[in-house]
């Protein structure tokens, strides 16, 4: 594992707004009052509407808006046509908020935080861009306009 992460920290951090689909969710685990947590897994997510379609169609199904910093692995990409964005393991997340509609689609936006210190093999880069994140999350929604869903 310390060789990929070594070879991933090598590409640049790049902070946006980036989506994951997913089909048949545990949303058990996505509840509003949830602590702050971790995601221990590679995570592929894409900035890409239309990219998380196929996972978007019928039945119980959410769609995670993240507000972080990942790698941009689309040149290395079996899709690059979908920008897709990693998040690397032990990636930190807050969660905003959450809805469910009629149709069982719940859609949940996550904003990335800084580690605890528990991690302790992280991108070299990861506190700068971080902290450039977090001054610009004014524009958290830029991709999907849904203020109403986080108001508070």
């Amino acid at each position: 594992m310390l060789i990929v992460l070594t070879g991933f920290y090598k590409l640049p951090l790049i902070h946006g707004t980036y989506m994951q689909g997913i089909k048949n969710p545990n949303l058990q685990n996505y509840q509003p009052g949830r602590q702050p947590f971790f995601w221990w897994a590679f995570t592929s997510t894409t900035d890409i509407v239309a990219a998380t379609q196929e996972f978007l169609r019928t039945g119980p199904r959410m769609l995670f808006i993240i507000d972080g910093v990942g790698v941009d692995i689309s040149p290395f990409s079996a899709f690059p046509g979908e920008q897709e964005i990693l998040f690397l393991p032990g990636t930190f997340l807050t969660l905003k908020c959450s809805m469910t509609d009629a149709g069982g689609l719940t859609i949940v936006q996550l904003v990335q935080q800084p580690a605890p210190p528990m991690v302790d093999f992280s991108h070299p880069q990861l506190a700068t861009a971080l902290a450039q994140a977090q001054q610009q999350r004014s524009s958290f929604w830029r991709i999907i306009r849904v203020r109403t869903l986080c108001s508070s």
